[in-house]
């Protein structure tokens, strides 16, 4: 391997991909959750991780990023599960919404301030109910059992927990449609400035989140790097483009024409645990 690749190595050392997408992790987040995580089963890393994988799954370029980092490079922010936020955070979220930027936000935000104390002077989700046009006057652990979310006539489940969500501005793109929670929004978008703000008041299961990312990346055309079967990755430096299978069988791919084939064994498939690595100056360039 590392023979067939030392001419690229050379090549994509220092590279680095930009995606269009980030999504904002926070061990302060981590610990809060960690301290009180309200269900038992509640864990930041794993709304963290179900995020990811809708990405991953679709072959769409995702940066994993800190607080500290300049939103403003994304067009799309997932930021789950912002359980403990400061005003600092909460006027960077706004300011980027406000200028543009499409910011995913989660259940459980906007709890706590940078202390690990309760926010008690204003309704949930605190510093960022402005931005989402909406309120949380109740809430629900769903303990032992789930809940039923509609989005334009498809059903999907959810777990784990249920806001019940008063709309001051937001519209409803998805609600409950089960238990004492049916006709309450579960996901909600809302224009603030030139951006729009989105709130997902529960933990969708995996289809629920790959129709939502799917959905946000259509809109805001934010590409994927080609269709591949499951196991099947695509990833790209430098204007090279990696094809890597993780399973044990002989998966068949689909190569672009603009893709020049630099290590590859078969036109369309790629066998067990192989990869295949082209070249299109389209993707990323340093």
């Amino acid at each position: 391997m590392i023979a067939e690749m030392r001419p690229v190595m050379a090549e994509v050392q220092g590279t680095v991909p930009k995606p269009e997408a980030g999504i904002v992790f926070s061990y302060d987040q981590e610990y809060g959750i960690q301290i009180q995580p309200h269900h038992p089963d509640l864990s930041y890393t794993e709304q963290v991780l179900i995020y990811h994988m809708a990405f991953y799954k679709k072959n769409i370029p995702v940066d994993i990023i800190s607080e500290q980092t300049d939103f403003s490079k994304y067009k799309l922010l997932i930021a789950p599960i912002q359980y403990i936020l400061s005003p600092t955070l909460a006027d960077k979220y706004e300011k980027y919404v406000k200028s543009g930027g499409n910011l995913v936000l989660t259940m459980r935000s906007g709890v706590k301030d940078e202390s690990n104390l309760c926010v008690t002077k204003l309704p949930l989700p605190g510093l960022l109910g402005k931005v989402l046009g909406l309120e949380i006057p109740e809430y629900d652990c769903l303990r032992d059992t789930s809940v039923q979310v509609s989005w334009k006539g498809e059903k999907y489940t959810a777990e784990k927990w249920s806001d019940i969500i008063t709309l001051t501005g937001a519209e409803m793109l998805a609600q409950f449609s089960s238990e004492f929670y049916s006709g309450y929004p579960a996901i909600t978008k809302n224009q603030y400035g030139n951006g729009r703000a989105f709130y997902v008041g529960t933990e969708p299961t995996e289809d629920l989140i790959d129709r939502l990312i799917k959905e946000l990346a259509d809109e805001l055309t934010i590409a994927s790097l080609g269709k591949t079967p499951d196991g099947v990755e695509i990833t790209a430096r430098g204007g090279y483009v990696f094809v890597i299978n993780h399973t044990e069988q002989i998966q068949k791919i689909s190569v672009p024409a603009s893709w020049e084939p630099i290590v590859f064994h078969n036109a369309d498939t790629i066998a067990p645990y192989a990869y295949h690595v082209y070249k299109d100056k389209a993707y990323f360039i340093l």
